[in-house]
């Protein structure tokens, strides 16, 4: 442990000159993610406590997507206009009120109500973090800054779940959600003092906002295509399983620490793909974006055939290696195809991608569990990432080379 240790300072050290546009956002991220990785095994099994149904638990998860579908591209287009700190603080706000709010809502009417809350921080936040991403890394590190990020986002995942086990299983089940606002402070203390403005313009008009995302959507056709290719697939795959995976495990008879075992074996590969961003960089995004999609559809076809828990912990291992190579290559994408002022809008449009995958997801999740298990949902889905991935590579816009 000693020398794995002086092994990822080293790194870190290394790597903070080539990622110092986005080391703070990175520490805010990870922070972040912290209140996030010690609730978010448990999510679902608290929120199964309140909507009993699968199908309903599935379209209250669907409205992540449904909701954002619709507000993604606008803020993108508004994030164009304005700094972006100011709005990623601000939402970081609104994600303290959200934790809060989970420990004490008991009915399903004020659970939706707060949903919806939830979903627009959402929006707000995750459009502004990867707009604020774009506009301040370098084209010829975007992806490795990205990974870094990535890296500081997933790793609470390591630790964070089994304390949110043991808080689980001792005391309430919702008071994991009070992590969120005790992690969120420190995080909005950084990044108001750390964090770097981006420009804003004064005068701007919704009028001005619809215009120009309606003008870089026509404009764009392949690019936004392309998108589309290359996000909602993961999303959709992503939230049908990874939605009902805790509940399947409670279900099967495994504790706490196991569901919490299983998310940290999730987010264990994205923490070890920095070379891969580097590779990229450098020589495209194609190999790297094809690679992770083979391991994707290879663990997805090992958990529908796993009969022993070490199996099922190797299946989802890898597929949480095909997500964490997926997910930064397409966020590259991203950046790689905006042009100068087109870094917000297609930011938005780009999280629309994702929320048609979480609005269709939860719901074809729901309804498979209704009437089988979910290794036949994950032989289903299997099908998904090598299909959509051919689209994006025979009629998208895959850059080349970054």
């Amino acid at each position: 442990m000693p020398n794995m240790g002086k092994a990822v300072h080293t790194l870190l050290l290394e790597e903070r000159k080539r990622v110092k546009n986005v080391y703070y956002l990175s520490l805010t991220l990870m922070l972040f993610a912290l209140g996030w990785a010690i609730s978010a095994p448990f999510y679902t099994i608290n929120m199964q406590s309140i909507i009993q149904d699968a199908l309903l638990l599935g379209i209250f998860f669907s409205m992540w997507g449904l909701i954002r579908f619709f507000t993604d591209t606008f803020f993108g287009a508004f994030f164009d206009f304005i700094d972006n700190k100011k709005i990623i603080l601000i939402s970081l706000v609104g994600y303290a009120l959200v934790g809060i709010a989970y420990y004490f809502v008991n009915n399903i009417i004020p659970l939706f109500i707060l949903r919806i809350f939830h979903i627009l921080i959402g929006s707000l936040f995750w459009v502004g973090v990867w707009a604020y991403t774009h506009k301040i890394s370098p084209k010829n590190r975007r992806e490795e800054n990205i990974m870094f990020e990535t890296i500081f986002l997933n790793a609470p995942y390591l630790i964070a779940p089994f304390i949110g086990a043991l808080l689980f299983a001792i005391t309430s089940p919702k008071i994991v959600f009070l992590a969120i606002p005790i992690t969120i402070l420190p995080a909005i203390i950084i990044f108001s003092i750390k964090g770097k403005p981006t420009k804003q313009k004064k005068k701007i008009t919704i009028k001005k906002i619809l215009k120009k995302e309606i003008r870089i959507i026509r404009e764009n056709k392949k690019k936004v295509l392309t998108l589309f290719y290359v996000m909602t697939p993961q999303f959709l795959v992503s939230s049908a399983f990874f939605i009902f995976l805790p509940i399947y495990l409670l279900n099967q008879g495994y504790g706490a620490y196991f569901i919490a075992l299983t998310a940290t074996i999730t987010v264990i590969p994205s923490l070890l793909t920095l070379p891969l961003g580097k590779f990229a960089d450098k020589n495209g995004r194609i190999p790297v974006f094809t690679a992770g999609t083979i391991a994707l559809t290879m663990g997805l076809l090992l958990f529908y055939y796993a009969t022993t828990s070490l199996l099922l912990l190797i299946s989802i291992f890898i597929i949480g290696s095909g997500f964490a190579i997926i997910s930064p290559t397409a966020n590259a994408i991203v950046g790689d195809l905006s042009g100068k002022n087109e870094k917000g809008t297609l930011s938005g449009i780009t999280e629309t991608a994702k929320d048609l995958g979480m609005m269709i997801g939860p719901i074809i999740g729901g309804i498979v569990l209704n009437i089988s298990t979910l290794q036949l949902l994950s032989l289903l889905l299997s099908i998904i990432p090598v299909s959509t991935m051919l689209l994006a590579l025979i009629f998208g816009k895959i850059p080349k080379k970054a």
